[in-house]
């Protein structure tokens, strides 16, 4: 009997305060009601059964007014307490984000001068994705893709983020007449192994996903971190629309380039950005970045192949011919020969 009981008198100290209230509230009631029942009949079950309803009374309205501060923690008192979705969960301490996309780029550089598993740059950034490796929250808003303002125009000149990736990793690129947009130029698309030279057909891809994202944590970030994150170079790349839409939302664990070069190349940036933004990771995403570092060399970002050599047009280019004269008309008749000299 004891056994059944202890399990249930240890777990109230971790109740608050309205819980064991209610708890007392429910119990001591009906166990006055159930002596009561063990008495004769006339006053003495009578006054018994009335004492029950008595105490039923007071508890439930008195049971509200006091409130429990025993079991407080000091993890409890140094952080806030907040509610969600019926459950009571302890608020993380904030987080300053400003410097994250500078730390993303300080990785990405350090992972691909040195990407090999026993780099120290390597073993920094694998330390820190262990220590957020978990499992997304079960209570957290419905993904609002919107929430992360892309394609803004950080700086004020007219050009967005995509026009800005546009111009850094295309060859060569010529701006349309008003200035704001890449009309076109020549880029390479490490993920697919393709050459474009039209900015239509190619996307921009966030190497980790706004979805992804938000499941990891950035629910909870200020409008402005999530507009920094979605617009930080760090973790743009300009991909094939084709390519984008097979990646969507997915992690390493699966998914990777249809260039298998690029498969450590994707890796090191994934890895950066999520250390630098200290972004949770699932346990599959963490592993397969670990077994990509240790098959990686140094030096994990190849270099784009040479710019493909577009031929010479063999015709001429069209001149501009000269002005014609207008000729007078010739009288298109012919003239009858002049009949023979008569004989005299």
């Amino acid at each position: 009997m004891l056994d059944t009981i202890a399990p249930v008198h240890h777990s109230q100290r971790r109740w608050v305060w309205w819980q064991r209230c209610l708890w007392w509230t429910l119990l001591l009631p009906v166990a006055v009601f159930v002596w009561a029942c063990t008495l004769t009949r006339g006053w003495p079950r009578r006054a018994a059964i009335a004492l029950a309803a008595v105490i039923a009374v007071v508890g439930l309205s008195t049971g509200g007014t006091g409130k429990d501060t025993s079991n407080t923690t000091p993890r409890a008192a140094a952080g806030k307490i907040t509610a969600v979705a019926g459950e009571t969960t302890l608020a993380t301490p904030p987080v300053d984000r400003s410097a994250a996309p500078t730390k993303a780029d300080g990785y990405l550089a350090a992972l691909s001068l040195d990407g090999g598993p026993q780099s120290p740059a390597a073993t920094e950034v694998v330390t820190i994705l262990t220590g957020l490796s978990g499992e997304p929250a079960a209570s957290r808003p419905q993904y609002d893709r919107d929430a992360f303002f892309e394609r803004a125009d950080l700086n004020g000149d007219c050009v967005n983020t995509r026009n800005e990736v546009l111009r850094a990793q295309a060859l060569r690129f010529e701006m349309a007449s008003s200035g704001c947009v890449v009309a076109k130029g020549v880029w390479w698309d490490a993920y697919s192994g393709e050459w474009f030279d039209q900015p239509k057909e190619l996307q921009m891809d966030h190497v980790v996903a706004l979805g992804d994202a938000w499941e990891s944590g950035a629910w909870g970030w200020t409008d402005d971190e999530r507009r920094a994150f979605s617009n930080s170079a760090a973790n743009l790349n300009v991909i094939a629309g084709g390519e984008n839409q097979r990646k969507a939302d997915l992690g390493p664990a699966e998914y990777s380039p249809t260039n298998p070069a690029q498969r450590c190349s994707y890796l090191v940036q994934y890895a950066a950005v999520k250390a630098a933004w200290e972004l949770a990771i699932s346990p599959a995403d963490l592993r397969a970045v670990v077994d990509g570092f240790t098959a990686c060399p140094s030096g994990a970002r190849p270099a784009p192949p040479d710019v493909p050599i577009v031929p010479a047009p063999t015709t001429a280019p069209p001149t501009t011919a000269p002005p014609r004269h207008r000729q007078p008309q010739r009288n298109l008749l012919r003239r009858r020969p002049p009949p023979p000299p008569r004989p005299w």
